[in-house]
């Protein structure tokens, strides 16, 4: 098992690429040999696969680590600022349940009479593929604009088509599924009201190994640590206050399929006022997703 962040490891594989022979015959008793390597960490906010792609092709694979070197680069997402707190990373627990709400409806005898009333239930849901798994989904780009979420393609038919970057799709890697006991929920960071499924939003979580706030800073402890998030119940379209606290990562993103993908931290949205549109419709950009477009089509040297 090795540590690292994504800077070091760029440095390293450009390193190696450029200057092989000198690294190999670094010492004539010991010869570089990753082959027992099974995790490299990567302590990240957002994942990068091309990053990963290479830092599996151009350093794992030549020295020794043959049999998936992508898997086992290994990003993890932790909060450092708030008790480093680790949120979700790829593991060897296996199969993965998760819960879902499930809206759906339930008989009520009210003055002698049935009636149906909505109602939302949770339900245990078996979540595809092994927890090990890299999985990764393509975005529509012109729907993450709008703050929504359009799937084009996912699991290993994302990692088919990511090869032909084409402009209009945005490939983002899933960090895993979330921590055992950790719930885990899709908040608008402006109304603070849940986010529907399809809708990118502020991740926030509620887990036992959270620390209890700042010190000496009660307000922002009550604001950031136990946040309280709004839900509009169907049958009254009137806002009420979530009975469960959460804390605020800052970091927007989504879950699909109980894995949590993380598009960006809030801080580095750039909301543009849209193009000939009425005042307050606007696109949405993550300051990482155009360094990246700014990089590939300008054809600047990635490390």
């Amino acid at each position: 098992m090795a540590l690292a962040d994504y800077p070091a490891l760029k440095s390293i594989t450009k390193y190696y690429q450029a200057h092989p022979k000198e690294v190999n015959a670094h010492s004539k008793k010991v010869t570089p040999d990753l082959s027992s390597l099974r995790y490299l960490i990567v302590d990240t906010n957002t994942v990068r696969p091309e990053l990963n792609q290479d830092i599996a092709d151009k350093l794992l694979r030549p020295l020794g680590n043959t049999d998936n070197p992508l898997e086992v680069v290994c990003p993890v997402l932790s909060l450092p600022e708030h008790g480093g707190k680790i949120l979700s990373m790829r593991d060897n627990l296996g199969p993965a349940y998760t819960e879902e709400f499930v809206e759906t409806e339930e008989i009520m005898t009210e003055d002698g009479r049935q009636i149906s009333r909505p109602a939302i239930k949770t339900q245990s849901v078996l979540a595809p593929g092994s927890s090990r798994d890299v999985f990764a989904c393509l975005f529509d780009a012109q729907a993450l604009k709008l703050n929504k979420v359009m799937v084009v393609a996912a699991g290993a038919a994302a990692q088919k088509e990511k090869l032909a970057n084409e402009a209009d799709k945005v490939c983002v890697e899933s960090f895993g599924f979330c921590m055992p006991k950790a719930s885990v929920a899709i908040v608008d960071p402006d109304t603070a009201t849940f986010c529907p499924a399809d809708t990118v939003g502020e991740i926030w979580v509620n887990s036992p190994t959270i620390d209890g706030g700042f010190w000496a800073l009660p307000k922002h402890t009550e604001s950031i640590f136990h946040a309280r998030p709004l839900i509009v119940p169907s049958e009254s379209s009137y806002p009420e206050v979530y009975g469960e606290s959460f804390l605020r990562t800052g970091l927007c993103g989504t879950i699909i399929g109980g894995r949590l993908f993380v598009l960006g931290s809030y801080e580095e949205r750039i909301r543009q006022q849209r193009l000939g549109a009425d005042f307050g419709l606007e696109d949405i950009y993550y300051s990482s997703e155009l360094l990246n477009t700014v990089t590939k089509r300008a054809r600047i040297e990635q490390w």
